[in-house]
């Protein structure tokens, strides 16, 4: 939501387009683009495997968080860290939008510290049950940006 207000805010005095990643496989991107809609701000939703071929498009990138760490690092859903990795591959600011009350005093060095598993059935669903035991799948609900990547 507080990116939603951030953009329904700038709406006020600016024209502008976002861009927003479908964020699977909890799709969060799609009800995003949904609220950016009814407040009529012109939005696309792109498929996370589209972030770094829609880069040179963009002129910012704006982020939310689930915290921010006390090493100015950020724990946000799964896919941040491939758009922030994309947006300094093309020198495209990366602003982290996001309330006071999410400062956390902890420290974060990578994303399996403080990360939850989902089920890989939100991504794999077996067709047969031939090599099933060979395939791992893991789908962990947040990324890690260290400062380096915002």
């Amino acid at each position: 939501p507080t990116l939603i207000e951030f953009f329904a805010e700038a709406a006020k005095d600016r024209k502008f387009e976002v861009l927003v990643a479908e964020t699977a496989p909890s799709f969060n991107g799609h009800a995003m683009a949904k609220e950016l809609a009814q407040r009529n701000i012109p939005t696309t939703v792109i498929a996370d495997a589209a972030v770094f071929a829609m880069m040179p498009k963009i002129s910012k990138v704006f982020l939310g968080s689930n915290a921010i760490l006390a090493n100015g690092g950020i724990i946000n859903f799964t896919g941040a860290h491939m758009i922030s990795i994309a947006s300094k591959a093309y020198y495209k600011p990366v602003i982290v939008i996001t309330g006071m009350f999410k400062l956390c005093p902890i420290f974060g060095f990578d994303s399996d510290t403080y990360n939850t598993l989902l089920t890989p059935m939100s991504i794999y669903m077996p067709r047969d049950e031939e090599n099933q035991d060979k395939i791992e799948v893991c789908v962990p609900a947040y990324d890690y940006l260290s400062l380096i990547h915002i």
